[in-house]
């Protein structure tokens, strides 16, 4: 009769799988959820990568700019020196 008697303390090897799958699938939907989590943030820091570049862009033309009139300034001043040491010559000549 001991022999007869099933032991129902363990688990069966059906029910084994069973937990095994269902242990799978959440483990499949985690992996799943933080994938689409990870695709989001990518496509956010894409976004602002694009937005950065355009911004990068418009000061990078507006500091060619300031380059270009620094060096019209520059230009302009060594120009008016030179003016000015023409006219403080010429009015030491006229003493």
């Amino acid at each position: 009769m001991r022999g007869s008697k099933l032991n129902t303390s363990q688990p069966t090897p059906t029910s084994l799988r069973d937990q095994s799958q269902e242990r799978q699938d959440d483990e499949m939907k985690s992996l799943e959820a933080k994938d689409e989590s990870l695709q989001e943030e990518i496509v956010s820091l894409l976004a602002k990568e694009s937005s950065l570049q355009a911004e990068t862009e418009k000061f990078e033309k507006e500091l060619a700019k300031n380059k270009s009139e620094i060096a019209e300034y520059k230009k302009r001043n060594s120009q008016l020196r030179d003016n000015i040491k023409l006219l403080r010559e010429a009015d030491e000549g006229s003493k």
